[in-house]
């Protein structure tokens, strides 16, 4: 594996932010008000891997790496049925690690896959 960039860790918490923001008219508050409130790991892996693939390519990653991180991740969409980043646990995790027939190398190279989402 190659060093890490941290190009595609987030350490802050920008959630904040928008609420201290002045809003000038009364209906964009009134309809600010009326959206449910989403959870930041309600998003859908498959939403989730669009962002990371996007940002891979700004950054230069090859197409194969790129396509590698779709296909594990596709990979264990299929075996476990998550749909949710929420609902991504170390069961999970395991379940989809069984499932596979590599090297215990290979597992902890592709469980890298998972941990970026």
């Amino acid at each position: 594996m190659t060093k890490r960039k941290g190009l595609l860790d987030v350490k802050v918490d920008v959630r904040g932010l928008l609420e201290e923001l002045p809003v000038s008219n009364s209906a964009a508050s009134k309809a600010r008000t009326e959206q449910p409130a989403i959870l930041s790991d309600s998003i859908l892996i498959s939403n989730a891997l669009d962002v990371i693939t996007r940002q891979m390519k700004v950054s230069g990653n090859r197409s194969r790496t790129i396509s590698d991180y779709v296909l594990h991740v596709e990979h264990f969409q299929s075996v476990t049925n998550v749909q949710y980043v929420a609902d991504i646990t170390a069961n999970t995790i395991y379940k989809w690690l069984d499932s596979m027939n590599v090297s215990n190398q290979t597992k902890i190279t592709i469980c890298y896959c998972i941990s970026i989402i």
